[in-house]
């Protein structure tokens, strides 16, 4: 039993996505006094993803250089923080070594030895080493532009990701991303879906219109007759994302279509 059941009780918060930034905003209150108290959760696998990357933006936020023999380890051994990991390592150490997990042990050994590069490494791209294929590349890369942002993310078992966003006056809209299509010249797309709720009569004018203006993707009307639903797509390159590219996206796509999704049915049920 803890000393401290309110600690206790933000540490089991951090997994839940309804109360985990207002439980991560206590706790980094609360000062690098208890990082000692977080630091085994980081390492801890039974314990959730979502919880473990609070863990680690905390650390980071704390400035806590000592942990980070510990985030070698998780970069190493977990590919879902994997990325996080190595940005946190850059960013208590100063250094952009990458994925070069021995030479970040080399550097972690004797830091004060150790000569950062004179020029920063160049930002990763999609068809770089981030993952083997086209979707552990995907998922990574949404991560790293979206796992912030988003309430819930998670990479489903039947092989897409699924994203929640709060939006203003409490509403929120579902997302989903897969990594498996193609082009016709056979290069890997990111693939985002969002639904906007059944088609009604005035739907189609009101897609037309917003189709006009929108900034990102294009709604459409899917399904078999009696069955169908207004949606909306983006495809993009795997060699044009970046970061910036895939936030504004999927960000203004979940704007989008919650809009039109109040505007068809007055509700929030997406």
């Amino acid at each position: 039993m803890s000393e401290n059941p309110s600690l206790d009780h933000l540490i089991a918060q951090l997994a839940d996505y309804r109360t985990r930034h207002t439980a991560r905003l206590r706790l980094k209150e609360m000062g690098p006094a208890i990082a000692d108290r977080l630091l085994p959760l980081l390492e801890d696998t039974a314990r959730p993803e979502n919880l473990r990357w609070s863990v680690l933006a905390l650390l980071v936020a704390w400035k806590q250089t000592a942990a980070a023999p510990a985030i070698l380890r998780v970069a190493r051994a977990d590919r879902g923080l994997q990325s996080e990991a190595v940005r946190a390592l850059a960013s208590l150490t100063g250094l952009e070594i990458g994925e070069d997990w021995d030479e970040w042990a080399k550097a972690l050994a004797d830091p004060a030895g150790y000569a950062a590069p004179k020029t920063a490494a160049p930002a990763e791209r999609p068809h770089q080493k981030v993952g083997r294929t086209p979707e552990e590349r995907g998922r990574e890369f949404f991560r790293r532009a979206l796992a912030r942002d988003a309430s819930q993310f998670q990479w489903e078992a039947e092989g897409y990701l699924y994203m929640r966003f709060e939006l203003p006056g409490n509403r929120k809209q579902q997302i989903v991303a897969t990594f498996n299509e193609t082009d016709d010249n056979r290069q890997p797309l990111a693939a985002i879906y969002t639904e906007c709720g059944p088609a009604s009569p005035q739907a189609v004018t009101a897609i037309t219109r917003r189709n006009l203006t929108a900034k990102h993707g294009k709604f459409e009307i899917e399904g078999p007759e009696g069955e169908q639903k207004v949606v909306m797509r983006a495809h993009i390159p795997f060699a044009s994302l970046d970061e910036k590219l895939v936030h504004d996206t999927v960000l203004c796509m979940a704007v989008e279509a919650d809009s039109l999704e109040l505007e068809l049915t007055q509700a929030d049920r997406i």
